[in-house]
């Protein structure tokens, strides 16, 4: 039997209590144990919103194995962090008057970290969408700076913003399942046949 120990220090700049720390390590840590089935916990620093370090422990029969689950675990701890500080950058940084109310939906990060896809859904119409999405393509650099600062790093992910329409598609998807149930409670039940038999002689 193998026991695999990864430990994992973040900072957390955007954080302003540790009300906000809270909510954040604890996101994380239900998502590793549940994605997982690994164990995860903060083991120091608790009282310091703006840093947070956390210990995650996973037992296999083969090192190797261990060893990738923990590396599954680092790569998903990169992707949610940096969804985290980008949703914190667009709604508490950016001003551009195009960008309306948006969220963030994933990230794809690549091996190296130098390239980070965000996609996001934006509510309203087509042209919300449309406006809302170039003002994140202007804002490109100045998030992937942001970003650097914040991850602390020796360099920053080239961030890429996608429209991500999946959340609206399923909205649709449900409507439609919904009124397709109501007009079959609508509809008259069928009446029974009240022909009678023929009696048998």
């Amino acid at each position: 039997m193998v026991i695999g120990v990864l430990q994992v220090e973040l900072t957390l700049p955007a954080s302003n209590s540790l009300k906000d720390k809270r909510r954040l390590v604890k996101s994380l840590l239900d998502r590793l144990h549940n994605q997982f089935n690994v164990a995860a916990a903060e083991i120091d620093a608790q009282d310091n919103h703006r840093r947070a370090h956390l210990a995650v422990t996973c037992v296999s029969s083969e090192a190797k194995h261990a060893n990738q689950i923990l590396s599954h675990v680092m790569s998903t701890v990169d992707r949610e962090f940096i969804k985290e500080q980008v949703g914190e950058i667009i709604q508490r940084d950016l001003k551009d008057p195009r960008i309306g109310f948006v969220s963030v939906t994933g990230v794809e990060v690549s091996a190296d970290l130098r390239h980070a896809k965000v996609f996001v859904s934006v509510l309203g119409e087509e042209q919300a969408k449309v406006d809302t999405m170039a003002g994140l393509a202007s804002a490109q650099g100045y998030v992937r700076g942001e970003l650097g600062r914040r991850l602390q790093m020796r360099f920053s992910p080239e961030v890429l913003f996608r429209l991500d329409d999946s959340i609206e598609r399923g909205v649709r998807v449900m409507s439609l399942i919904r009124q397709v149930t109501e007009n079959q409670g609508d509809a008259e039940p069928p009446r029974p046949d009240r022909r009678r038999s023929p009696k048998k002689s």
